[in-house]
């Protein structure tokens, strides 16, 4: 990384000629940045227990940008509410991604078993990198329980699949047991408030008691079957929880246990200061508020920023009251008037009891608010020398932004091919920038003559700054001849600029994407910075976008160009592909052109529109069967999707 140089080019000894202009300067343009180290970070995972034997539960851990030499982090897992040894194998170890990678996978082992249990949560921590810095360190993987009460007729489950401070997502399964469903409805006591249902609809709501009832489509679960209805809600005075099961005029005593509250902690960041310490906050929240008391440990640790000279190192405990669902933690930060880098620390949290841990690591960023001097640039100038009289060589001094107080530089000629006293008279001095100012001009006197001559230069030198340090401090000053005796050709040589590095890209141009290096181009070789939204459902047993029982696909695609986005990443399942199922959950009411059409076909119609909306589209195999989350193996096939099925997909969509 450096400051822009010059070359200069003087011209001499012509022959059959004079000189015009003798001398040009060339500017090579920096364009280089100083390196910033890509950041790792680490995703939460999930996978189904199984009743016997174990499965492969996958973290993957990704790095921000790819790296051109060898990034290596630690991880290790530590128990949850799951325990090692009996629920999962402990592991530790190291992850290296070689040049060029960007995602690495930790895999965990679960052991299978047949108990009904709640699920069950291990975490994931990553630690020491090198090459690289840990912007999010902390995973936390679910192990979801299968295991179910054995029922001899049709049953209801009950689980929340999500949940924020002012609501959550739930869904219910209705299963059809020995002899099947010919029609459902199912009843409920709950505090909560649902505002909004799909795959079912609400027949009456009268103080906690709810009545749900089936769909056309879904009404007649067969055997051995099931189904399922979501909804979306605010919490009541007894949170998530829901009791007293009823199905088709038939208590069911599948009721869940309590699902409890989890725990995150968010991001902060603060300007560092000059001198004493200021407080960097961050917000620990609870998902749900609790009928009893919440502990949770928490420790800061190092990122950039180091214990001691940076920032005050914290330990300690965090207890919410029954009730409570946000709490701070304040860390201290020590002001300084070094100029460096923001700086970055970590929060993470340990120990949860009454809750887990959703989101366990907080980063904190110490803003420099230390300024850079600006920077002194003087330009090269040129007049014509006259013959008679005196001229004013005038030359430009810039600063590269105002400063908030005074500026000071000397300056001083000398003598290039022009001779002071006899070309132009010496000057020497201060300039003085005010506070604002930017530019300041010195003025040389230049002597005219009659004499026939080449141009003659002479140079402006700046020195000793004040409040702001030197670019460019020498210029050239041309003192052009025009006196000719009629018949000369005249050469000249103009200055000229180059950037030293790739040259600036431009907007995104029409057709396919592709990466080069680390970089994401168009049909043109242009970067192209991608604004994304995620769409879900294709994966899903929807086999359709999620939200087309509200809206319009066209109204929600608008929406997308609207507030700011350029692509969609539509995940898919390999099911969805081959499905000669009817997709669902579609209120052909707001989506007239979706009806009759298979998975497939919807696709081809969401993509067919983002191209008339100028939006692009991302095509994420998600997982194999038809369901939430990523595939249960981990991988891109499985025994009933082969990955020569997969091949060939691809193939089919491309």
């Amino acid at each position: 990384m450096e400051g822009n140089e010059t070359v200069n080019l003087t011209l001499s000894n012509a022959s059959g000629a004079t000189i015009a202009t003798g001398s040009a300067v060339g500017t090579i343009t920096n364009d280089d940045v100083a390196v910033v180290l890509p950041t790792l970070a680490v995703s939460d995972a999930t996978v189904t227990e199984g009743n016997s034997g174990t499965k492969v539960m996958s973290f993957t851990v990704t790095l921000s940008a790819a790296s051109s030499s060898a990034v290596s982090v630690a991880y290790a897992t530590s128990n949850g509410t799951a325990t090692s040894g009996s629920d999962y194998a402990a592991a530790t170890g190291t992850l290296t991604f070689a040049a060029g990678e960007t995602t690495k996978t930790i895999q965990v082992t679960v052991n299978g078993d047949t108990v009904v249990e709640g699920n069950e949560t291990v975490n994931l921590t990553l630690s020491s990198p090198s090459g690289a810095t840990i912007a999010d360190g902390a995973a936390v993987g679910t192990i979801t329980n299968d295991d179910t009460a054995p029922a001899t007729g049709g049953a209801v489950e009950y689980q929340v699949a999500s949940s924020w401070n002012s609501g959550f997502t739930g869904s219910m399964t209705v299963e059809g047991g020995a002899s099947g469903l010919n029609g459902w409805v199912v009843e409920f006591d709950a505090g909560f408030t649902i505002t909004n249902i799909w795959n079912a609809q609400i027949v009456s709501h009268v103080g906690t008691h709810y009545v749900i009832k089936n769909m056309s489509y879904n009404a007649n679960v067969g055997a051995g079957k099931d189904t399922s209805f979501g909804f979306q809600a605010t919490p009541g005075a007894g949170g998530t929880v829901a009791s007293n099961f009823i199905l088709n005029g038939t208590p069911v005593d599948d009721a869940p246990a309590p699902v409890l509250p989890t725990l995150a902690v968010s991001d902060a960041s603060i300007v560092e200061g000059n001198s004493g310490t200021s407080q960097l906050a961050f917000t620990v929240t609870l998902s749900a508020a609790a009928t009893s008391a919440v502990t949770v440990a928490y420790a800061t640790s190092n990122g950039t920023a180091q214990a001691g000279a940076d920032y005050t190192a914290l330990t300690g405990t965090l207890t919410f009251a029954a009730g409570e669902t946000s709490k701070v933690i304040y860390v201290p930060v020590i002001g300084d008037s070094a100029v460096e880098a923001s700086e970055t620390l970590n929060l993470t949290l340990s120990g949860a009891s009454g809750a887990t841990i959703a989101d366990a690591t907080g980063v904190g960023t110490i803003t420099n608010d230390d300024v850079v001097l600006p920077t002194l640039s003087i330009a090269d100038a040129s007049v014509a020398e006259g013959d008679t009289g005196t001229s004013i060589l005038t030359f430009t001094v810039s600063l590269s932004q105002a400063a908030t107080g005074p500026v000071s530089v000397q300056f001083a000629t000398g003598d290039g091919t022009a001779s002071a006293g006899s070309d132009y008279g010496a000057a020497s001095g201060t300039l003085t920038f005010a506070a604002g100012e930017t530019v300041k001009t010195v003025q040389v006197v230049v002597n005219a003559d009659s004499t026939v001559e080449a141009s003659e230069t002479l140079t402006v030198t700046l020195s000793a700054p004040s409040g702001a340090t030197i670019a460019d401090g020498s210029a050239t000053g041309t003192i052009l001849n025009d006196d000719l005796s009629g018949n000369e050709p005249v050469v000249n040589v103009s200055d000229t600029s180059v950037t030293e590095g790739d040259p600036a890209t431009g907007a995104a141009a029409a057709g396919w994407l592709s990466t080069s290096g680390n970089q994401i181009i168009d049909a043109s070789g242009n970067t192209v910075q991608l604004a994304g939204v995620n769409w879900f459902g294709f994966e899903s047993s929807n086999f359709a976008p999620h939200g087309l029982w509200t809206r319009g696909y066209q109204e929600m695609m608008d929406q997308m160009v609207d507030l700011g986005f350029n692509t969609i990443r539509l995940p898919f399942s390999s099911e969805m592909l081959h499905t000669t199922a009817a997709p669902n959950g579609i209120d052909f009411s707001k989506n007239p052109d979706l009806q009759g059409l298979s998975a497939i076909e919807i696709m081809d119609k969401i993509v067919e529109y983002a191209g008339e909306i100028g939006i692009r589209i991302i095509l994420d195999h998600h997982r194999s069967d038809a369901g939430a989350g990523t595939s249960d193996n981990g991988l891109w096939y499985n025994s009933e999707y082969t990955e020569a099925e997969w091949i060939e997909d691809w193939q089919m969509l491309a």
